[in-house]
């Protein structure tokens, strides 16, 4: 083979290395999930094998990374200089139910009221969906850049609450779909909030009670269908919390219209 084909058959390999390396999650993240389970008596033979399995993998992973850091400290630079993606998709799997409101914030001649709407998930997630909504996949984008930004401390425009910004083009695109749908003839809308809500998803061997179960439902259909308002009561700060059945939400956003 030529000098030429040697140096592509390198350049293919090393790029192939940096693509491979660069696709693996970070070490803490994977053990973020390194919690040993046991059954309960189960004696099962499907969730013991797996569990067999998840431990081998669990001492593999150690040798793996130890093996790849060297080789990755080479590579990196080059996926730095255009390369960099997340392949980790399937690394960092949710532990929770998670929900997205927007409150609506209206001045009408009847005094101020709020309207909430149920953004995220966009289907009832009690019942089959056959379709897929795109507006799950870009607020869960939004999020995943915003959860980032705050952990790395880093955002965009150092005038707003750091990666807050990650959000404002959700903030916008509903309130103009709000206003042009839903806004009363009277109405002003004054002030744009989101909230994302969290719900526990409790492990194999536990059942969430249906009492409980049933509050949350009855929580979300409230928020679903609009207009559902209520009585301004006070404004809310970045961060505050409030709870609805099982739900905690937090309030990530907060935006005033001019």
């Amino acid at each position: 083979m030529s000098r030429d084909r040697w140096l592509i058959s390198g350049l293919i390999l090393f790029h192939l290395a940096a693509v491979t390396l660069a696709a693996l999650p970070p070490l803490e993240a994977l053990q973020r999930f390194d919690v040993s389970r046991r059954a309960e008596g189960d004696g099962r033979f499907i969730p013991e094998a797996f569990d067999s399995v998840a431990a081998f993998a669990r001492r593999a992973q150690a040798s793996v990374f130890t093996f790849s850091k060297p080789v990755s400290r080479i590579t990196q630079p080059y996926i730095q200089a255009g390369l960099n993606q997340r392949w980790d998709m399937f690394s960092n799997p949710a532990t929770d139910d998670h929900y997205v409101r927007i409150d609506y914030h209206v001045v009408a001649a009847a005094g101020a009221v709020v309207y909430y709407e149920l953004v995220f998930p966009a289907e009832d997630e009690t019942r089959v969906r056959i379709g897929h909504r795109f507006q799950d996949k870009a607020i869960v984008g939004a999020f995943e850049k915003f959860f980032l930004a705050i952990q790395k401390g880093t955002f965009d425009d150092p005038s707003v609450v750091p990666g807050s910004d990650k959000l404002i083009p959700i903030a916008r695109h509903f309130s103009r779909r709000f206003v042009l749908d839903q806004l009363p003839a009277d109405g002003r809308l004054v002030r744009t909030e989101i909230w994302y809500g969290s719900a526990p998803i409790l492990p194999r061997t536990q059942s969430l009670d249906p009492t409980t179960f049933a509050a949350r439902l009855k929580a979300l259909r409230r928020y679903r269908g609009l207009p559902v308002s209520r009585v301004v009561e006070r404004r809310h700060s970045v961060g505050e919390e409030e709870r609805d059945a099982d739900i905690r939400w937090k309030l990530a956003l907060v935006a005033d219209q001019p």
